[in-house]
């Protein structure tokens, strides 16, 4: 049995400090189960000095190359983890999944080894957030699918005359919206940002997320108050799946006005329009959130 880098982590640190007892969490609950060593008492996992000395010897030296007394890094991608790692897959660790995902049209990719040209059809590069120079990114727009990235150029120019020269960064999932939330804290306050999402309940959940990190806008359809649940690219299917779910966004006095209202036009006429739909009904707004 395998443990993530994480667990090792864990048991790292155990063998380290020496401990005979520890709280008995999920990664404890692994050894215990995996490996039948250490008696639970309580809410703990108590082991011997013989199980201590097992533990580093039979479970932990088969993953690690280095002893307890080197520190792991967590953040070590798979060619870091060589080194300390026998399998570096067992790291737990995704490829791309600390990377952020950009776009763009106009707008260079600001890194700090020099600007970069991005803005091709089709072109959706990665990097780490610490090779951006954040202090010159003017605009970004933040996407909720990655389709749109992939297809910016289909549907850009319905933006906003002034948000066309903007960077376009996918919101991420897991590790890749970790990632995006770390950014917004580091971008400097004159930078301009917007996110851009599915029309329906869990997109507004979504933005309102964002919100709480940063203040921004959010870019919506100039028609919004024109559609109805009749409209053709109407899911209420998916409406139905997702009011339900989460607080009630409409009557949240610590949201903008303008937002209340979006949310309350979004249940009074149970619209869920996915990002790729909306981006049929033609030109966008931003809806700024005073």
């Amino acid at each position: 049995m395998t443990f993530g880098i994480r667990e090792l982590s864990v048991i790292q640190t155990a063998l380290q400090l020496k401990k005979r007892s520890m709280a008995f969490n999920k990664t404890w609950q692994k050894v215990h189960q995996d490996y039948q060593i250490g008696t639970v008492h309580g809410k703990e996992l108590h082991l011997t000095s013989k199980e201590l000395e097992y533990l580093e010897r039979c479970i932990y030296a088969k993953q690690v190359k280095v002893a307890p007394e080197q520190s792991l890094n967590l953040e070590s991608d798979r060619m870091d983890l060589l080194n300390f790692l026998k399998d570096e897959k067992s790291g737990g660790y995704s490829v791309f999944g600390d990377q952020l995902v950009f776009a763009s049209v106009h707008a260079k990719l600001p890194l700090k080894q020099g600007d970069v040209t991005i803005g091709y059809k089709g072109l959706v590069p990665t990097i780490y957030a610490n090779e951006l120079c954040c202090k010159k990114i003017e605009k970004l727009i933040i996407v909720e699918n990655g389709t749109m990235l992939t297809r910016l150029f289909d549907w850009y120019e319905q933006l906003p005359e002034e948000w066309r020269d903007s960077l376009f960064l996918y919101r991420g999932q897991g590790q890749n919206a970790r990632q995006v939330f770390e950014l917004l804290a580091k971008l400097p306050d004159h930078t301009k940002i917007a996110f851009y999402g599915d029309l329906d309940p869990f997109g507004v959940k979504i933005a309102a997320h964002f919100f709480k990190r940063r203040e921004m806008s959010i870019l919506i359809p100039s028609c919004w108050k024109e559609l109805s649940r009749n409209h053709v690219d109407n899911n209420t299917t998916k409406f139905f799946e997702q009011i339900n779910s989460g607080h009630d966004l409409s009557v949240d006095t610590t949201q903008s006005l303008a937002f209340r209202n979006l949310y309350k036009h979004l249940q009074i006429n149970q619209i869920a329009l996915m990002q790729e739909n909306v981006n049929r009904l033609g030109p966008l707004i931003e809806l700024k959130m005073d």
